[in-house]
């Protein structure tokens, strides 16, 4: 009998240690890949041309004042964009639209509950609910001239609930129609710019070898791939490149390969170079076929249209921010680029001296040389120049004390 429970036991702590393994490697693979956001200026995947100026005009509406409301929020936010200019007539093109608000449904429910106090007693309470919902919706037609470029059929849901110790509470903490109204609006004048305007964008991109765990997970990987990802997470993005383009040279295995491709596709979405970063997908899922890592990324870019996306033969380049049209594009005839600082001490005073704006982390500066000065009381001033070329920039500048 005794011999029977040890041996019982010794299966069970046998399964166990299984069980923990497993789980250890699913949690090493989970986190073997850090995901890092990338921004990136998006096109409008119906507009084949470049677009210099739009008149916005008055939405009609079912509901008196709210289509001139929804018309300046659709001028602010391309303003914002900054690459089509908004003017009051005689634009490239118009925009004209209509706005259908429909009937606020609105509902209240309340829930029961019991409690005991330090005596045992029972004691029923109840929670109010108030609840309202909405559905606007939007048409939208961009025209040049007497020819519709893009047009569409938008519908916004407003849907929220609020509670209460009582119906008045609950009732009193609700937004108010002409609040919920106007949400619905600034959401549909959202997702009309996107429509009709090149945009700032998000798309999530995992990249192998670049966690906590690359040695337990990615120990096999040649050499240059985890130094590209090494540099890549240290935002020093020409040497990724470059290692990475060893890979796929000097590697014989089609994975290796593979992987390198995804990962230059990956710097070609953040470079805004869409249909080179379709194409980089593509190659991986060739050569690696059945990756989900490869076939997600194909996917996203199918969902943008960047595999029908010739954007230099569109746009007269491969970077659409070059665009000199609004606010935040750049001069006509450059191109734009993006230049951050890093500083040593964090609290330095980070000045461009060859342009008149003042510094901010990623700002957009023309091609060519631009002298970096930074300041901080108690540390030795420091200049740097850089030279802006064709891609975006990242500098480390660390300050020494007096």
């Amino acid at each position: 009998m005794l011999k029977h429970l040890l041996q019982q036991r010794r299966s069970i702590f046998k399964e166990v240690q299984w069980v923990g393994i497993v789980m250890l490697l699913g949690l090493l693979g989970a986190c073997s890949k850090s995901t890092i956001p990338i921004s990136y200026t998006a096109t409008p995947t119906n507009v084949d041309f470049k677009i210099n100026s739009v008149e916005v005009r008055p939405f009609s509406s079912n509901h008196q004042g709210y289509g001139g409301k929804m018309a300046d929020f659709v001028k602010n936010g391309i303003t914002r964009e900054g690459y089509i200019k908004v003017v009051g007539r005689s634009g490239q093109t118009v925009l004209t639209g209509t706005i259908s608000i429909g009937r606020f449904d609105e509902k209240s429910h309340y829930k029961k509950y019991e409690t005991e106090d330090k005596d045992g007693k029972k004691k029923v309470h109840y929670t109010y609910y108030y609840r309202k919902q909405l559905a606007t919706d939007a048409t939208y037609s961009l025209k040049q001239g007497n020819k519709q470029i893009v047009g569409g059929n938008l519908t916004e849901n407003y849907d929220r609930e609020w509670r209460g110790e009582n119906a008045a509470e609950a009732r009193s903490k609700a937004t108010s129609n002409d609040g919920i109204i106007t949400s619905s609006l600034m959401g549909l004048a959202g997702r009309i710019v996107k429509g009709i305007s090149p945009h700032q964008a998000t798309r999530s991109f995992p990249i192998p070898c670049s966690s906590f765990f690359d040695k337990a997970i990615c120990w096999n990987r040649p050499k240059t791939t985890k130094f590209g990802a090494k540099y890549y997470k240290n935002r020093r993005y020409d040497q990724a490149e470059k290692y990475w383009q060893q890979t796929i040279k000097n590697e014989q295995k089609p994975e290796y390969k593979a992987e390198a491709h995804y990962l230059i596709g990956v710097l070609r979405v953040k470079d805004n170079q869409f249909a080179n970063a379709f194409r980089r997908f593509k190659s991986a899922d060739e050569l690696d076929p059945n990756n989900d890592l490869y076939m997600r990324a194909l996917s996203q870019a199918e969902d943008a249209k960047w595999n029908k996306m010739e954007i230099a033969g569109k746009f007269g380049g491969e970077r659409y921010s070059s665009l000199s049209v609004g606010s935040r594009g750049p001069s006509r005839g450059y191109l734009a680029y993006r230049l951050t600082v890093n500083a040593t001490p964090r609290n330095s005073r980070i000045r461009i001296m060859t342009i008149n704006p003042k510094y901010r982390p990623g700002i957009k500066v023309k091609q060519g040389k631009h002298k970096i000065e930074v300041t901080k009381r108690g540390y030795k001033k420091r200049i740097k120049w850089v030279t802006i070329t064709n891609h975006d920039v990242n500098v480390n500048i660390k300050l020494k004390k007096k």
